[in-house]
């Protein structure tokens, strides 16, 4: 199996990173690492920016200040730079960097998309908040729209949250992130801002453990601090260009409703919900498609139930369930209960009463003594199940799913290695075991939805899945391309040495559903070909290219018809020389006229073209001579044979009016007799038929 996929991945272990979502926005991503040293070139702040189609600012000086050093980040209507603050650089700043977030050179032009920019750098400046990324400055220069932050040292809680994997942080490690964001959030309402994009990808953890809260270019304002005395001011712009993430928006948000607290709060509650588990709650499906498929998060294994009572209530698809108050939602998750010391405490009220009961009644100790007996049965019962072997586990699933559920679930959690090992184990026996040339891919796909079954969430059967997809699409596009090769070399047979037919079998019999589409040379080449065994009459050739034609190029309206005259053809010279043998061999055959008709048609369309081009005696003399040679493999009566013959009577008749005009008497008479021997050959002809 190693040797058909160049990267096999290891079943045996689960990796705790996987990709970043690919529907993720990295617009705003700003993950650096310390000792970035900055370029050696040093540009004159009054050097022109680049205003090329990869709007590469590299090397280039925004507003006379901030040098661009490198791109970190790049998505949606902008790319994000690393910059020297040359001005810092200047006073000896140690750390002089900044970043630079400018608009791509495609929505330079569009208004709308500038105003999102605009809107983000006016929102961002104004909450001055230790969680919330500074704007230190913004605005347009040479046609560049941009904005400068801090420049942070860290990586984004997407990150955080797929190197967490497979379980999520303990809730300790997550509650100090959880109250930053809070805190920011908070921050953001009071003054009147609702984020309205709050995401992961959108939020840094810096390697001070500091966590940053950006990316508002489509927050709202609130009333919360309206004041009804202040100029009544345009909004900035409805953020055309700005969109919320659907795997983090709220039903409302879904819907077109203006964006609220609520919705920040569902949100956070997503992203709380992925910290301690590691997946997100609706399975990263919309809010409006889980309300529609009915689904109901379950409670991660690091939150307490009054913990998951809180987050399940932000979760809260209907809005009316969900909180509008952050600071409630943090007090709620600080709030300490002693769930061990009632525990402690009831049982041993109930083991008070258990003793007086021994004491009371012995029958009753009786009827315990033989539950106990049956527990510790069960229990021992349950116990050997730890010991059954992977194989076994998978053969006995179905039953152990229904007779003790969470046992299973444990088993297969436990045993996730060595279960995976038997499905790769599998995989490598139907690579290794071929009854054709090629791998047998859909019993690998089986396989492989069987673990998926098992381990949905298993990054190591993603990886292996993409790695059988690979292979099986380079597997086809190496037969595809044997196919083509032979066939723009014009190799129709099957005896050449590659069968294209034979390739074909191989191709549909890999995939069924695989279409093979030829190369505009391999058309070429049958064109080619075609053209010249029709010309050639050639018997054998169009047999082949028939073929060819039906089986490889037969979406073509051209090729199919090319196909239906070769084929006509094929059969009028197949019965022309079955009557030519007949007739050597002094069988009495009847003459196949119609199928002669097709076969001759060009050489006479050839010669009437000839025709209606002669102006001169002489030429239309060697023309009859080039037609009495062929004449003599065809009967008298031929059709094509008379229509010529008497066309050309016609033009000895024009012929000797001519000379008549220009008193050459002689000249006419001769042109006269060759007329009237065509017009008798006719007759003759006729008469004999």
């Amino acid at each position: 199996m190693a040797k058909k996929i160049e990267k096999k991945s290891d079943l045996q272990k689960e990796n705790t990173s996987h990709e970043n979502e690919k529907n993720e926005d990295i617009n705003n991503k700003t993950v650096v690492r310390k000792n970035h040293k900055s370029q050696p070139y040093k540009p004159s702040p009054s050097d022109p920016i680049p205003t090329n189609e990869s709007n590469d600012l590299i090397n280039t000086v925004i507003k006379g200040r901030y040098r661009i050093e490198s791109r970190i980040g790049n998505g949606g209507m902008c790319n994000v730079y690393r910059a020297t603050d040359l001005l810092l650089e200047a006073a000896g700043v140690a750390n002089p960097f900044v970043a630079i977030k400018a608009l791509q050179n495609e929505f330079v032009n569009q208004p709308d998309a500038a105003k999102v920019l605009i809107h983000e750098a006016q929102t961002t400046q104004k909450l001055s908040h230790p969680n919330i990324i500074r704007v230190y400055d913004f605005g347009i220069d040479k046609k560049v729209y941009y904005i400068v932050m801090e420049y942070l040292d860290g990586e984004t809680l997407d990150v955080v949250i797929q190197r967490s994997r497979p379980h999520g942080l303990p809730y300790k490690r997550a509650i100090p992130l959880l109250d930053q964001m809070m805190s920011a959030l908070t921050y953001a309402h009071k003054n009147g801002v609702v984020h309205a994009d709050l995401k992961p990808s959108n939020i840094m953890l810096t390697r001070d453990g500091d966590i940053k809260v950006f990316d508002f270019g489509i927050a709202k304002k609130t009333s919360l601090n309206y004041d009804q005395y202040a100029a009544v001011q345009e909004e900035a712009d409805d953020v055309e260009f700005g969109g919320y993430t659907p795997n983090y928006a709220s039903i409302e948000l879904l819907n077109g409703n203006p964006p609220s607290i609520k919705d920040d709060i569902f949100a956070l509650s997503c992203i709380s919900y992925e910290l301690c588990s590691s997946k997100h709650p609706y399975h990263r499906k919309p809010a409006d498609i889980a309300l529609k498929e009915q689904i109901q998060p379950s409670r991660p294994k690091h939150l307490s139930t009054s913990k998951w009572r809180t987050i399940q209530q932000g979760l809260a698809l209907d809005a009316n369930k969900r909180s509008d108050n952050i600071g409630t939602i943090q007090t709620q998750l600080h709030k300490q209960h002693k769930p061990m010391i009632m525990m402690t405490a009831a049982i041993l009220g109930l083991s008070s009463v258990l003793g007086y009961v021994f004491f009371q009644q012995k029958e009753t100790i009786s009827d315990l003594s033989r539950t106990i007996s049956q527990l510790q049965s069960s229990i021992q019962a349950q116990s050997q199940l730890e010991y059954l072997r992977p194989q076994e586990i998978v053969e006995q699933l179905p039953e152990l799913r229904k007779e003790h559920p969470v046992l299973a679930q444990g088993l297969l959690r436990d045993k996730q290695k060595a279960i995976l090992a038997i499905y790769e184990h599998k995989i490598d026996q139907i690579f290794n075991t071929r009854t054709n040339h090629y791998p047998n891919y859909y019993a690998i796909e089986a396989e492989l939805a069987q673990a998926h079954k098992l381990y949905p969430d298993s990054h190591a059967l993603n990886v292996l899945s993409t790695d059988i997809s690979t292979s099986w699409q380079s597997t086809l596009d190496v037969i595809t391309n044997r196919i083509n090769t032979a066939l723009e070399k014009g190799a129709y047979t099957a005896s050449d040495e590659t069968n294209i037919y034979q390739l074909l079998t191989q191709l549909q019999t890999l995939r069924h559903d695989a279409k093979f589409k030829p190369t505009s040379l391999a058309e070429e080449t049958f064109t080619i070909q075609f053209d010249e065994a029709m010309k050639n009459h050639d018997v054998e050739s169009l047999e082949n290219l028939i073929k060819a034609g039906k089986t490889f190029f037969a979406d073509k309206v051209q090729t199919l018809d090319k196909i239906q005259l070769a084929t006509q053809l094929k059969q009028a010279i197949t019965h022309v020389e079955m009557y030519r043998t007949a007739k050597a061999q002094g069988v009495p055959a009847p003459f196949p006229y119609e199928s002669a008709e097709l076969l001759y048609a060009p050489k006479f369309t050839k010669f009437n073209q000839q025709l209606s081009k002669i102006r001169s005696e002489s030429k239309l003399d060697a023309l009859l001579k080039q037609v009495d040679s062929v004449a003599k493999e065809l009967p008298a009566d031929f059709s094509s044979l008379i229509t010529l013959r008497l066309a050309s009577a016609n033009q000895y008749l024009d012929f000797s009016e001519q000379w008549q005009k220009k008193r050459k008497q002689r000249a006419a008479r001769d042109a006269m007799k060759k007329a009237t021997h065509q017009f008798n050959l006719v007759e003759k002809a006729r008469s004999n038929s």
